[in-house]
């Protein structure tokens, strides 16, 4: 799938653009362009094509109508051409779609080489994040995605409905739909849930971060300071509230860093250090027991399948926020709102 796609936006991009210029000035792409192997090329769509089956002539096809698009800009930009040539939104869409997938350059015999971009990991020159790449030259604001085994290339629509904890026999009332929102297919099902829950009735929202141990040298086992503070920052600016900070006597909590952190951000963070060898007061230990639970009778093959199930069950977790008050319920702590209203707060100081 990933070739495919790589594939159809710079096809359909050079066709878009051929056909914006034949429409604006026909005389003009007759006396530059091979109109008669171009029009074989790019008379149909690219998804009608009939695909080779092998790899390396998918990739010839590829290069070739990156070489055709490369070809047609830079007749456009030729200073002889008509600069009004370049303004056409399909030219420009062109131009983008090249650029984010391939690169050009010439070697020391001074031959034009075109490559397609890879990710800076795999050694390449890096690719644009998945929200800016451009997937189709005809609606700019479609975006590639994929979720378990769905892969798609549109938007995300995000629906939020009440939900209960009785169990399907005991329910007494249907679930009713909350909200509604279509988003770029790139965001995250929890950014779509904080304006839903923060427009509801006080749900609960849950924030996490996984970190994998793959044994290298060097690596940390565990969370670092550095990770703690990249969570508690994000939790803060998700919901852009105030937290409550509770921190158990783990040694990374007890480091001179958080401290630090929570007096230069002092506006924000309501810090509580819990006593120790108190497990029953740290609502973490809930999640770790519903997590640990959920896959109990999961079987991974290797740490990536591992990786992808906990992350499975998290979010599951995420969406049922009556589990998450149910965490805080059964340690005995309650959390109350001390945001005082506009008129108090400008009395008294």
């Amino acid at each position: 799938m990933r070739d495919l796609n790589r594939l159809e936006p710079a096809g359909e991009s050079v066709r878009a653009a051929v056909e914006a210029l034949t429409a604006a000035a026909p005389q003009w792409v007759a006396d530059v362009l091979d109109v008669p192997g171009w029009s074989r090329r790019y008379d149909n769509r690219i998804d009608t094509w009939r695909m080779p089956s092998s790899q390396t002539r998918r990739d010839q096809l590829a290069l070739t109508c990156v070489r055709d698009g490369f070809a047609l800009l830079t007749a456009v930009y030729d200073a002889r051409s008509p600069r009004w040539l370049r303004e056409p939104p399909a030219v420009q869409t062109l131009r983008i779609v090249l650029l984010q997938n391939y690169t050009r350059s010439t070697d020391t015999r001074r031959r034009e080489q075109v490559k397609r971009r890879k990710r800076t990991e795999d050694g390449g020159d890096g690719l644009p994040p998945g929200h800016l790449r451009i997937a189709s030259p005809y609606d700019l604001d479609t975006r590639w995605s994929a979720k378990r085994d769905t892969f798609w290339n549109g938007f995300k629509l995000h629906v939020s409905e009440t939900c209960t904890a009785a169990a399907q026999d005991e329910r007494t009332a249907p679930n009713l739909i909350t909200d509604v929102a279509t988003t770029a297919s790139t965001v995250p099902d929890i950014k779509a849930l904080e304006p839903s829950t923060s427009a509801g009735t006080g749900a609960v929202c849950f924030f996490c971060k996984l970190h994998v141990y793959h044994g290298r040298k060097n690596e940390p086992k565990s969370f670092t300071w550095q990770n703690y503070r990249n969570l508690i920052t994000a939790t803060h600016q998700q919901p852009g509230t105030p937290i409550v900070w509770c921190r158990d006597n783990l040694s990374v909590h007890l480091r001179r860093e958080p401290a630090a952190h929570a007096e230069e951000n002092k506006a924000w963070p309501r810090v509580y250090q819990l006593p120790s060898h108190a497990p029953d007061l740290n609502p973490t230990e809930g999640v770790w027991s519903l997590l640990k639970r959920s896959i109990a009778n999961s079987a991974a093959a290797d740490l990536r399948s591992l990786t992808r199930i906990t992350k499975r069950k998290l979010k599951k977790i995420q969406y049922r926020p009556e589990l998450i008050n149910g965490c805080l319920t059964k340690t005995g702590l309650t959390m109350e709102s001390t945001i005082a209203s506009p008129a108090d707060a400008t009395t008294s100081t």
